[in-house]
């Protein structure tokens, strides 16, 4: 039994190693917390709102995106009028 006692203590032991260096390694990663040692709580609260940030500015970029894409297909559209017109001279004046 002692034996089962030991391995439950090592595997705990390993677990909570692991989770200190996650912790860590947020740590180091996360803008606004470097060279300074936070608490895992505040880390955590960190590391969520730069999360949401993350993800508002992917929303900005996409609207962004999606509006130059627009833009460009309705550029495209009318540079192939444009074509066109000149192959059929539609010029009036």
């Amino acid at each position: 039994m002692e034996h089962k006692r030991q391995i439950h203590v090592l595997s705990e032991h390993k677990r909570r190693l692991q989770i200190n260096e996650g912790y860590e390694h947020l740590e180091r990663v996360l803008p606004g917390t470097p060279n300074r040692k936070v608490s895992k709580p505040i880390l955590l609260q960190k590391a969520v709102m730069h999360i949401k940030q993350l993800q508002a500015n992917r929303l900005v970029i996409a609207e962004e995106t999606a509006d130059t894409v627009k833009r460009t297909d309705a550029l495209k559209q009318y540079g192939r009028a444009a074509a066109v017109c000149r192959t059929r001279a539609c010029s009036h004046g």
